[in-house]
């Protein structure tokens, strides 16, 4: 059975009998909750594999609240990723999404915010104010309506564990949303400084959580952190880290299947043939060009000036990663040893950007595209893990 097939049964079998307490959170027995747990280690086993590989390494306990919060932020993701593909592919003329579609992804981001809403309403005030805000127009009647069945999603009620026992800071996963919801009409990074911020706000938020998480282990008090600016910064460099090596990563196929160009506007020179760009991507990821007709046919598509112009830009970016995650590494002995785990997600970052490199900086480079490195992966990965050093 397919990993979708696994999820859908679960979804389904999990919400057929189902029954409610007071406050309208679902009671569940032993079984559904693993099945949840199980629901949702699968969905981040397809959609985030090293996120997947992360999550096994760390204690057990911590584990359902871990893949609750990776498999809320692969939700938010898919929202975009999964209904792309119809949009203009001439990137510098920005055309306008359709209203509708705009509207359908707006619809799934707006029920996923009243989810999280109902996760953190513990009180009469949080209610009163939530329906104060709903039912101002016919649109938010549409948006408040189809937040009633939020519970019957295994996402939502593992979330709602994690966050009451794990005391989750709810502005990261705000944030979390926040960023998701602005990226649903952005085709391009205007700036650098753009592209940081949402790696910040994406990325960062994922880490603290995780953090959080690993410290609800310890009620004890036993895990105390001396300085907590550094802290923050140690992971604010490594969340920035992962978040541009990722969107290096994500570059081929968003340009190939999508028509988007993540490298910043601001990298590039203006007039830059981003049609070009994107069907030198199509080539490369659908296996249409080899490596003996590069010479010739993707000389046509995009010009050796203007390959030569993104992988600089490609290598403004990595270099500006590797950067973060130095830093990173400077801090991370502020960091209990326990907590030190939620830092996983730099090592295969920095595998990929090792590769990169050796690539001369080409995104559709085939050592690049595809990993051949897993099982040096899994070593790192099992040397942090044990050594609680990146």
């Amino acid at each position: 059975m397919s990993g979708c097939n696994v999820r859908r049964t679960l979804f389904s079998s999990a919400s057929s009998s189902r029954t409610y307490s007071t406050n309208g959170r679902p009671v569940r027995t032993l079984q559904q909750t693993k099945d949840d747990h199980k629901y949702c280690m699968q969905l981040v086993h397809d959609r985030d594999r090293e996120g997947w590989l992360c999550g096994l390494l760390l204690p057990s306990q911590a584990q359902p609240a871990y893949f609750s919060v990776r498999a809320f932020n692969a939700e938010l993701a898919s929202i975009k990723e999964l209904s792309g593909g119809g949009r203009n592919s001439n990137v510098q003329q920005q055309q306008p999404m359709e209203f509708t579609t705009s509207l359908a992804w707006q619809i799934r981001m707006q029920w996923w915010r009243d989810a999280l809403a109902n996760v953190y309403a513990n009180d009469d005030v949080d209610k009163q104010l939530q329906r104060k805000h709903h039912y101002q127009t016919k649109q938010e009647e549409v948006f408040s309506s189809s937040s009633i069945s939020c519970w019957q999603s295994p996402v939502v009620r593992q979330l709602d564990v994690a966050a009451n026992t794990c005391q989750l800071t709810r502005r990261w996963l705000e944030k979390l949303l926040d960023a998701r919801q602005h990226d649903l009409d952005r085709m391009q990074f205007v700036s650098m400084e753009e592209a940081l911020e949402y790696a910040d706000d994406v990325f960062t938020s994922n880490l603290f959580l995780t953090m959080e998480i690993l410290q609800s282990l310890n009620s004890t008090g036993s895990v105390s952190i001396v300085d907590e600016n550094a802290v923050d910064r140690c992971l604010t460099c490594a969340g920035v880290g992962v978040g541009l090596a990722t969107m290096l990563r994500a570059t081929p196929v968003r340009l190939a299947v999508h028509g988007e160009c993540p490298l910043p506007r601001a990298l590039l020179p203006l007039g830059f043939p981003y049609d070009d760009l994107i069907q030198h991507a199509r080539n490369c990821t659908s296996g249409e060009s080899s490596e003996n007709d590069n010479d010739s046919d993707d000389e046509d598509i995009l010009s050796e000036a203007n390959v030569a112009i993104v992988n600089e830009a490609v290598r403004f970016i990595a270099n500006e990663a590797i950067l973060n995650f130095q830093q990173a590494r400077a801090l991370q002995g502020n960091l209990p040893k326990n907590l030190r785990m939620c830092l996983l997600p730099v090592v295969p970052s920095t595998v990929y950007l090792e590769r990169l490199q050796a690539a001369n900086y080409s995104l559709f480079d085939a050592k690049v595209v595809h990993d051949p490195t897993r099982l040096r992966l899994l070593l790192l990965l099992a040397r942090t893990w044990m050594t609680g050093v990146l």
